[in-house]
């Protein structure tokens, strides 16, 4: 049970530390970008508070299906993710026809080459919202210690005991005895309690 329970809280540390590092260093990972959907015109594909990451993609690349990211023509301040229905060649460059996969119509404006900033590769669902709430509650100690400090340390010491044992064999053998020996007590104190429960016990 002792294992089990030290399996659970190392996968657990080790889950929490992983993943964390993951999220937070996708951004500064060279081509990668991260992105929140707050729209729900990519549903059921993309719902709304999905976290959809980008990598780089050269125009020529493209193709119908896929899901890009890019700037609108009208609203350059803006980041839509919709897929590409159409691709169109003008000379050396091209430009795109997106539709949201929940929209009845496609998208008013072409999509030049210019204004595509990635290809979504993947999105999972409602971590878009769970990446801005942690990434929130990082920026307090609480948070820090909660998602970095904490498993940091878990995986430190579990680590630090596992090696001193390797090192002491005999450590790690009075430990198997100790806790043969602890079972063996538990059983004749529970074969005694039957015993006496039964009146099997001799007078």
């Amino acid at each position: 049970m002792k294992k089990l329970a030290k399996w659970l809280t190392s996968g657990l540390a080790i889950f929490i530390f992983l993943g964390g590092l993951f999220l937070f260093a996708i951004p500064f990972m060279p081509g990668f970008k991260l992105a929140v959907v707050f729209s729900g015109s990519m549903e059921p594909a993309m719902p709304v508070g999905a976290l959809a990451i980008m990598t780089p993609v050269e125009p020529g690349d493209i193709k119908v299906n896929d899901i890009v990211a890019y700037h609108p023509i009208y609203d350059p301040a803006t980041i839509v993710s919709h897929r590409v229905i159409e691709v169109t060649e003008r000379g050396s460059t091209f430009d795109f026809r997106t539709k949201g996969d929940a929209n009845e119509e496609p998208d008013l404006y072409r999509v030049p080459a210019s204004n595509v900033l990635g290809l979504v590769i993947f999105s999972v669902p409602y971590m878009g919202y769970g990446l801005l709430s942690a990434r929130e509650y990082l920026q307090t100690e609480a948070g820090f210690a909660v998602l970095v400090v904490v498993p940091t340390l878990l995986i430190i010491t579990m680590a630090a005991k596992d090696i001193n044992s390797a090192l002491n064999p005999r450590i790690g053998r009075l430990k198997k005895l100790r806790t043969r020996f602890a079972n063996r007590e538990r059983m004749r104190n529970r074969v005694d309690r039957r015993i006496k429960e039964l009146g099997w016990g001799f007078r």
